[in-house]
């Protein structure tokens, strides 16, 4: 085995062309540069999808805002449309049937008797509770008479007192329909509990006799509630 030893002084040997601490110091500001970059580079992609996310949703809730607006007056129309089947359901629960109870007020009537008209109306303080106003024209005795009621108003309460205005050809006549309307009158549909009379109470109000020996007469009828 041969040895090599180099006597020269440290000064005059020969050197590596790079130190070995230099190329590792070379080497780490090398990685620490290329991962300065890498990063840099990572976080500008980062921020373009960003933005390309930010575009897309801005323009998916641009896309969006017609629907939501269209939305929102769908939701708004279905309200309406609840208030109203609400109002709706209080008009029919608080109507009356008139055609029955005109039926029986024609039965009741004597035959010498004519009815004139016949007004519903709704007074604060009277014996029922009230409603709307509307005229009923008279039909002759024993006919159908036909019923129009105007309603105003969201939900009006049903009328509470019917004014019947008729002519006689004699005066106990008036007496007679004032007693059939105050009892042998049976309440009707749509005017509360079965089997009660239609009116509380039936006053007359005014009678007189005209040059050709008729009656006229006035009679206020209070309604029973519902």
């Amino acid at each position: 085995m041969n040895y090599t030893i180099n006597l020269l002084p440290e000064e005059l040997r020969p050197r590596p062309l790079v130190e070995t601490r230099r190329l590792g110091m070379i080497a780490a500001a090398t990685v620490a540069g290329a991962a300065v970059v890498v990063g840099a580079g990572a976080a500008g992609l980062n921020f373009i999808h960003q933005r390309t996310a930010l575009r897309e949703v801005t323009a998916e809730l641009t896309y969006l805002q017609p629907a939501a607006a269209r939305y929102d007056a769908e939701k708004a129309r279905e309200r309406k449309y609840q208030t109203d089947a609400r109002t709706l359901e209080g008009l029919v629960s608080k109507q009356r049937y008139w055609k029955p109870v005109l039926d029986q007020i024609a039965a009741v009537l004597p035959v010498d008797a004519w009815l004139d008209s016949m007004d519903l109306s709704y007074q604060n303080g009277a014996l029922s509770s009230g409603g709307p106003t509307g005229k009923i024209p008279a039909a002759p005795a024993g006919a159908a008479p036909r019923a129009s009621v105007s309603v105003t108003g969201s939900v009006p309460p049903p009328p509470n007192v019917l004014v019947i205005k008729g002519s006689a050809r004699s005066f106990a006549s008036i007496g007679i329909f004032e007693q059939n309307l105050s009892v042998t009158l049976p309440g009707a549909a749509g005017f509360g509990q079965a089997g009660r009379p239609l009116f509380q109470q039936v006053t007359l109000d005014q009678v007189t006799e005209n040059n050709g020996g008729e009656w006229q007469f006035t009679l206020t009828c209070h309604l029973n509630p519902l």
